[in-house]
């Protein structure tokens, strides 16, 4: 019984030494594939990083305190380098106010969808098939105006709907809630005192009017 016990353990051993060996190159193979692909990439264009608005605001408490100042989107009119996860890099070029949507989206009278959400909506990772993308082709209206921004929770998600929704024509909108970490985020974002001033309900500071 030992010996056999000793034999399948050794046995068991060589099996998963192997399958970490196996998922190990996976990993490595894509991590050089993910190099390779990103020099190419940024040999074409000048990319910007992503702006993560993260959602654990009291690490960067000392630098909002310096400044004034919480970004409630990323950088605009600017080619966006969103990740490298898997080897092929994924990227976008921003709108006038730092999202991401083709700019004529806010040009046209024609009505509204709005989404608004984290990163899941705003499609990180992926180049063409985002959600926004998925349903704007599947639906007879296809202006969808998606206000998502990664690392975000509810309170951050108001505040940009109520900023950046000013003067676009809509009738509904879809708030995508991840269970996982978004009232996590609304506790952090709830203490926070830019973000508590949303809590108003006439307050605004009129951004898209300040935007350069």
């Amino acid at each position: 019984l030992l010996s056999t016990y000793l034999t399948l353990l050794f046995i068991n051993f060589l099996i998963v030494k192997n399958k970490i060996k196996n998922e190990n190159d996976k990993i490595l193979n894509r991590l050089e594939n993910a190099k390779k692909n990103f020099k190419l990439v940024n040999n074409q264009k000048t990319y910007f990083p992503y702006l993560i608005i993260n959602h654990e605001t009291n690490k960067f408490d000392e630098i909002l305190q310096k400044y004034k100042i919480l970004p409630l989107s990323s950088i605009s009119n600017k080619d966006i380098l969103l990740c490298n996860e898997n080897g092929n890099p994924a990227t976008y070029l921003s709108d006038d106010y730092g999202f991401r949507n083709n700019n004529s989206v806010y040009f046209n009278k024609e009505e509204k969808i709005i989404f608004l959400g984290d990163s899941f909506i705003l499609g990180f990772c992926h180049n063409d098939k985002t959600i926004a993308n998925i349903v704007s082709k599947n639906l007879f209206n296809k202006n969808i105006l998606n206000l998502s921004q990664g690392g975000t929770g509810p309170l951050i998600q108001s505040a940009i709907l109520r900023e950046y929704s000013d003067n676009v024509k809509f009738n509904t909108v879809f708030w995508f809630l991840f269970t996982g970490n978004d009232f996590a985020n609304l506790s952090d974002e709830i203490n926070n005192d830019y973000l508590n001033k949303y809590l108003k309900p006439n307050y605004s500071q009129r951004l898209k009017t300040k935007q350069e």
